[in-house]
């Protein structure tokens, strides 16, 4: 983290399977950025804050080159009123803290937090299933990856909506599985076990552009991003697919009919 940005933010907090120490080939670097509340304040501050963030965002492309996301930013005053729809509580007590202080004890958004989660579950679910349908994702690694996280992401999402509160991702997947038969929560293990045989990828140089934030960066990713391996393209197909669309329809479903019953 840059030391320029000490005295902008209360922390950093680098969550996932990087704040938990399980790093594998197909991690993510996610990580939060709490800025303090007075930096809001001034339009020309909070510019350079974001500018600087931008530009951090090449270490996150060389921990991973199909990174798809960049910093998780919150208010300071979030410390008060956490957004478990944005990042559950559990999610921060498994990282570990880059720069700053650390947070105070973190509370729940008082009021509207179940209705939240259900909206994000919403849009998970359904642009997960908009990816499956339009088959972009067979384009290469960069757009399997994005399919594949938002599979993952699924078990979190479906526990947060039946019980209202926000879940750490592996612990959702034990949370989630009772729930549901084998047959249909079988495709949880296939792509469980294809993130665990993930391949390191490289992306062809110059690295300093392939490591580019924005949308030059971005497009060149997309496009130098190699082939799905065939050893990896064999164990995600039509079944696969079939398979994803049943468990994620099966959960809405669930979440819709605990809606209506006050849920």
């Amino acid at each position: 983290m840059d030391t320029q940005l000490a005295d902008e933010i209360a922390c950093c907090i680098l969550h996932g399977s990087l704040g938990s120490g399980e790093v594998v080939p197909y991690s993510d670097f996610d990580a939060l950025v709490v800025i303090h509340d007075e930096v809001f304040a001034d339009p020309i501050r909070l510019g350079s804050v974001a500018w600087k963030l931008f530009l951090a965002r090449r270490f996150m492309y060389e921990q991973d080159p199909l990174q798809h996301h960049g910093w998780f930013a919150l208010p300071e005053a979030a410390f008060d009123a956490w957004p478990e729809d944005y990042l559950p509580v559990e999610v921060i007590r498994h990282g570990r803290l880059l720069a700053g202080d650390g947070p105070r004890t973190l509370t729940l958004r008082p009021a509207g937090n179940a209705a939240r989660l259900h909206a994000v579950f919403d849009r998970i679910a359904q642009s997960t299933l908009a990816d499956i349908a339009s088959d972009r994702w067979r384009r290469n690694l960069h757009a399997f990856k994005s399919l594949l996280s938002k599979i993952m992401l699924m078990p979190a999402l479906y526990v947060g909506g039946r019980d209202g509160r926000g879940v750490f991702k592996r612990d959702s997947f034990a949370l989630a599985r009772s729930d549901f038969p084998e047959e249909t929560w079988g495709i949880m293990r296939k792509v469980s076990a294809i993130r665990e045989d993930w391949p390191t990828v490289r992306l062809p140089r110059p690295r300093r552009l392939t490591v580019m934030p924005g949308p030059l960066g971005e497009v060149l990713r997309r496009r130098l991003s190699p082939p799905i391996p065939p050893a990896l393209a064999a164990r995600f197909g039509a079944t696969e697919c079939h398979e994803t669309e049943r468990l994620v329809n099966i959960m809405r479903a669930r979440i819709s009919m605990s809606r209506k019953d006050g849920g």
